[in-house]
């Protein structure tokens, strides 16, 4: 529920274009990093929290993605050995979907880094700032229901 909230305050604050204001300190930016990661690995949604820091910092749309892939690959290049540890049968087993799922990351990186660089920045941040309501959103609904069931 909290995580809902949060992105729900950091999605619409940058509709409205009031950005959150972040702290500048070295201690509290690399807290605010860690306190992320930590609540993304526990809901699993590490995308959604990653926009919502970034969008702070006043990137344009070409670093902010830069940033947040750079910082999923080293998140995902930490996992990957416990996931093949752990579950290295079914990854083997699933190695169509992996395939697939590979060439869809390829293509999409092929077609959305061009698309990025003809929108605006102030759509852009409009765009995911919708993007982190709806997700917040869904989040705090899915919450609640678990709470009242």
């Amino acid at each position: 529920m909290v995580l809902g909230v949060l992105l729900i305050l950091a999605g619409g604050s940058e509709l409205a274009q009031r950005r959150l204001p972040l702290p500048t300190t070295r201690f509290w930016r690399l807290l605010g990093g860690t306190l992320s990661g930590l609540f993304g690995g526990m809901v699993g949604n590490q995308g959604g929290i990653r926009a919502a820091a970034l969008l702070g910092f006043n990137l344009s749309a070409r670093e902010l993605v830069a940033t947040s892939t750079a910082s999923a690959i080293l998140v995902d290049a930490a996992r990957l050995p416990i996931y093949l540890l752990t579950s290295g049968s079914a990854i083997v087993a699933a190695k169509a979907t992996v395939v697939v799922a590979t060439i869809g990351v390829v293509v999409g990186t092929m077609v959305g880094v061009p698309a990025l660089g003809r929108i605006p920045a102030s759509i852009y941040r409009r765009m995911l700032g919708g993007l982190l309501l709806i997700l917040g959103a869904w989040l705090l609904v899915t919450a609640l229901r678990s709470v009242t069931s």
